[in-house]
């Protein structure tokens, strides 16, 4: 519950291909042709990067898929995508909207949580307390 519950978690989220802003300058030609970009992704400053998949989705929107549910992921954060372990950012788009929570797809919540930030420390207390019969 609270801080943790199902309905704050997402794995599915998006953003318009159109107000991406690519560092490089031009659309990743690999998502024009129906594949996906395995990278890394951020949505909170602080937040460790994560792996995700990003590719183009209906109405021109790029999808991003997490390995590990996302909280509290908002429409008018930015996300960013980077490569090379983290190196390299491609560059970085407000997200439009995310797909259904766990909540909403009765999905349960892994004991090993992303972190929402560097000073997250809830995800830890959440992975002990499960653990603790």
């Amino acid at each position: 519950g609270g801080t943790h519950h199902p309905a704050l978690y997402v794995d599915t989220f998006f953003a318009a291909a159109s107000t991406f802003n690519w560092i490089g300058g031009s659309f990743v030609s690999a998502l024009s042709y129906g594949k996906s970009l395995r990278a890394l992704c951020r949505v909170r400053h602080l937040q460790p990067l994560i792996e995700c998949e990003v590719s183009l989705g209906d109405n021109n929107q790029l999808v991003f898929r997490t390995l590990r549910p996302l909280r509290a992921v908002t429409p008018g954060q930015t996300v960013a995508i980077y490569i090379a372990n983290g190196d390299i950012c491609l560059g970085g788009a407000p997200i439009v909207g995310n797909g259904s929570s766990y909540h909403e797809r009765g999905f349960v919540l892994p004991d090993d949580l992303h972190p929402a930030g560097s000073n997250d420390s809830s995800h830890l207390r959440r992975m002990n307390s499960s653990r603790a019969v």
